[in-house]
């Protein structure tokens, strides 16, 4: 017999990507943090989820782990952009990386100490944990059902 995953399981996650395009960045609403936008930023140089133990330690005490200025530019930017525009990021990351700084500046977000970053990275924070939150958790026994050989 084989396990597979319950639809409540796969929901969870499907729910996660749909509630993620309910964000705003002031007046700009923002693109759902899909999987070829996650892609495109691992491209660009995005840290998270992979910063480390200190980094984490340093998000517990700090709200800011190292590299959050980038990571926030990257994803808010890809979620601000449309589904060709990833595509193309993920293939010249590099100019894109130019691209959405130069936005971040036109948006008030490249310093850590304004208000329009601190909103900007909650928004970003608030993005990606709804997702991660659903796709990041193993699927357990109790969340299986044993297939059925006469479907």
């Amino acid at each position: 017999m084989t396990k597979k995953k319950t639809k409540s399981t796969e929901s969870q996650s499907e729910k996660a990507f749909q509630r993620s395009d309910k964000h705003m960045l002031g007046d700009l609403r923002l693109n759902p943090w899909t999987p070829s936008r996650i892609i495109a930023a691992q491209s660009m140089g995005m840290l998270y989820p992979n910063i480390g133990k200190d980094g984490w330690d340093q998000y517990n005490r700090t709200r800011m782990y190292p590299g959050q200025l980038k990571d926030t530019v990257i994803g808010l930017w890809l979620c601000s952009v449309d589904d060709e525009a990833v595509e193309t990021a993920d293939c010249a990351p590099g100019a894109a990386y130019r691209t959405a700084r130069g936005w971040a500046e036109e948006q008030g977000i490249l310093k850590q100490e304004s208000t329009e970053f601190q909103r900007a990275r909650d928004e970003f924070i608030s993005i990606i944990n709804e997702v991660s939150e659903s796709a990041s958790k193993p699927v357990t026994d109790s969340e299986t059902e044993d297939d059925d050989p006469n479907e």
